[in-house]
């Protein structure tokens, strides 16, 4: 009993934690990179912030540069946008993107411009975050309006099947998300069954082909 009460109050104390993880990127099967997907939970502020970036090495910069830079505040219990700014850059094309979602009075502004929303609203590394914190089944179900670009869309996820990964020797046993016809699907997502179900492989697609992010590796940082 005196070893619960000390854990509990253990929980209690920790008002900031962090997740990094590290991925190595492919672009039209080369290795073309790397990425890493940092959480920051504020349990004092009842938010979530993530922070993404992507960066292709010298070499491929060459023949095709792409950096991603994403900074998102989420809810910290139904992890729906608050604010989300993206820098992005493909080859000679550069782009930021940045908006704010007020769900009091159901708006959303971007560009000086106010848009009416209705539902909460998402973008692939939140819905990667809503996900982690469910318990998934095959079948299963999932529909969000994401935002990009100053416009809102329904997606449509399904828990397809269990499929083993193996990196690096390593072998993570995972749900695959996406749709059931695999080539119809944004994003396709293999997240661990392991307690933390870690993204282990996350599949983009773009206008010039898709971009697979591949875990390396991942560290935990709690402060209190």
């Amino acid at each position: 009993m005196k070893q619960i009460i000390i854990l509990y109050l253990f929980c209690l104390s920790i008002i900031y934690s962090k997740e990094q993880i590290f991925y190595n990127v492919k672009f039209k099967n080369m290795n073309a990179g790397s990425a890493i997907l940092e959480t920051k939970k504020d349990f004092n502020q009842d938010i979530i912030e993530l922070q993404f970036s992507m960066k292709t090495k010298k070499l491929i910069d060459v023949f095709y540069k792409l950096r991603d830079q994403i900074n998102a505040f989420i809810d910290i219990d139904n992890q729906s946008l608050k604010s989300i700014k993206k820098i992005s850059e493909q080859g000679k094309y550069k782009k930021t993107d940045e908006a704010k979602f007020d769900y009091q009075n159901n708006i959303m502004i971007f560009n000086n411009r106010t848009l009416e929303i209705n539902k909460p609203v998402y973008d692939p590394l939140s819905i990667i975050t809503y996900l982690r914190n469910q318990k998934l089944n095959i079948g299963q179900k999932f529909s969000f309006d994401t935002y990009s670009s100053g416009e809102i869309k329904g997606i449509n996820l399904e828990v397809i099947k269990e499929e083993s990964v193996k990196i690096k020797n390593q072998e993570y046993h995972c749900f695959v998300i996406g749709h059931t016809l695999h080539n119809q699907s944004e994003i396709t997502l293999w997240i661990d069954q392991g307690e933390k179900q870690l993204p282990i492989i996350i599949e983009t697609k773009g206008k010039n082909g898709s971009i697979i992010l591949k875990y390396k590796s991942h560290k935990t940082i709690n402060e209190s």
